[in-house]
């Protein structure tokens, strides 16, 4: 069995293979989460399928980290829906581990979104900007932006824009 070197407690390393620019990983996870999605129920999962998961993961010795995860497909007896069990330290929404999803939220406050995605060889800046800056600027909207953004004076928009660039608080 190969060494875990990913250092990440919840997945199990099944094989490695180094190339010159990245380094492939092939894991499973050691605990899923089974409860489904859908209507709640954890106890009536059963194994559907398999399916593998491309994750992205900090750099290491300057060279990209492509986890391949092995991650069962369950179905629920209840309602017969299928879903991809969720694993711990794996953001799949973002297709990245979360040590990686918060790395890059600490470097956008001070790096261009470019220059992020150099770092981190295997992102290009359009999906540092569309995973991780819309979902900001949504949520500050939510937070702060009066009830009808658009149709408000030009001088409160410019506010809500100068309070959602100041996010080094909030992170």
């Amino acid at each position: 069995m190969p060494v875990n070197f990913l250092n990440l407690p919840g997945l199990n390393v099944l094989d490695f293979k180094e190339t010159e620019t990245d380094n492939h990983v092939r894991a499973e996870p050691r605990v899923i989460s089974r409860m489904c999605p859908h209507c709640g129920r954890s106890n009536e999962t059963v194994k559907h399928a398999q399916k593998t998961l491309f994750i992205r993961d900090l750099t290491s010795q300057g060279k990209c980290v492509a986890i391949h995860l092995d991650v069962p497909r369950l179905r629920c007896k209840p309602c017969n829906l299928t879903f991809t069990a969720s694993v711990p330290e794996i953001d799949t929404t973002r297709q990245m581990t979360e040590r990686l999803v918060k790395w890059v939220g600490r470097q956008a406050l001070e790096y261009t979104y470019a220059e992020i995605a150099k770092q981190v060889a295997g992102l290009c800046r359009h999906i540092v900007l569309k995973r991780f800056l819309h979902p900001l600027r949504r949520q500050m909207m939510r937070r702060w932006a009066p009830s009808n953004l658009y149709g408000c004076c030009r001088q409160r928009r410019t506010r809500f824009w100068r309070l959602s660039s100041g996010l080094a608080d909030k992170i």
